[in-house]
């Protein structure tokens, strides 16, 4: 049992670096980045998947324990029935799950275009794949033949396709979630920290908002101050920083390096 749970807890931590992953690439995206700038550790992301993991995780234990509830009924009312009807709803839920598979092909193809904010595709591949092991497995466990309908190559090629499917859900549920979080940081920039930069040298930092002051004599350390920033995120010793006003495709994220000569100056963020 204890290796049981380590092992699940290994693949949990496997997937929850995926998913934080993908949910801070699309937050970077948004602002023209990627996550190879930011040089996150492993912790970084897996903290970052909080919010992508958990309701979906939640969810599919609850549909794990929900089918097996509902198996032994379904077992129960196909013996029920008479042979001929019992096929027919097999055929039925075999051409489900067929047509299913025909509309993700279609999306492949781009020949049915489905909203980006919900993975279409992959969740009817998910579907059709799962009704299809389903039914074959029904019928397997009816035939009289030792081997059944459904072998074992046959039933782990169809469970690999089910968690590639789940797979690819999942990372588009993260993406989105990364991207929307983007796009409620670049409408509360307000509410962000205002960073003022001090530095030796100019820094050449200029933007929607952005004002620039010398300051200090020539005995100053420091010569030039920026004001009007809002700060994006941090890592190690890099600050990414934003112009106030910021405007996507229009404003750059500046990447500021804390130095011996550049210091940064943080003012918490009014609240309404």
């Amino acid at each position: 049992m204890v290796g049981l749970v380590l092992g699940q807890l290994s693949a949990v931590a496997a997937l929850a670096f995926y998913f934080g992953w993908a949910r801070t690439n699309a937050f970077l995206q948004y602002f023209g980045l990627d996550a190879s700038v930011v040089n996150f550790s492993s912790t970084d992301y897996v903290l970052r998947s909080v919010g992508p993991a958990f309701w979906p995780l939640m969810g599919l234990g609850v549909l794990v324990l929900v089918a097996l509830a509902v198996d032994p009924r379904i077992r129960a009312g196909l013996t029920a029935i008479a042979a001929d009807q019992r096929r027919r709803v097999l055929i039925f839920a075999l051409l489900l799950g067929v047509v299913m598979l025909v509309v993700a092909a279609v999306g492949l193809l781009q020949l049915w275009i489905f909203p980006r904010s919900v993975p279409v595709i992959p969740l009817l591949i998910i579907g059709g794949v799962a009704v299809i092991t389903y039914v074959a497995v029904l019928h397997g466990s009816a035939a009289t033949d030792a081997g059944g309908l459904l072998h074992k190559a046959q039933f782990v090629a169809l469970s690999g396709l089910i968690a590639g499917g789940v797979f690819w859900a999942w990372g588009d549920y993260a993406s989105h979630l990364g991207t929307s979080s983007a796009r409620t940081t670049a409408a509360e920039l307000a509410y962000h920290p205002d960073v003022s930069v001090f530095s030796a040298q100019a820094l050449g930092l200029s933007g929607n908002g952005i004002a620039f002051d010398p300051i200090g004599s020539t005995e100053s350390e420091y010569h030039f101050r920026y004001t009007g920033l809002r700060l994006l995120l941090r890592s190690d010793n890099r600050y990414f920083l934003l112009p106030k006003n910021w405007r996507r495709g229009q404003d750059p994220v500046f990447v500021v390096t804390e130095s011996h000569d550049v210091r940064l100056q943080f003012v918490a963020p009014p609240y309404p």
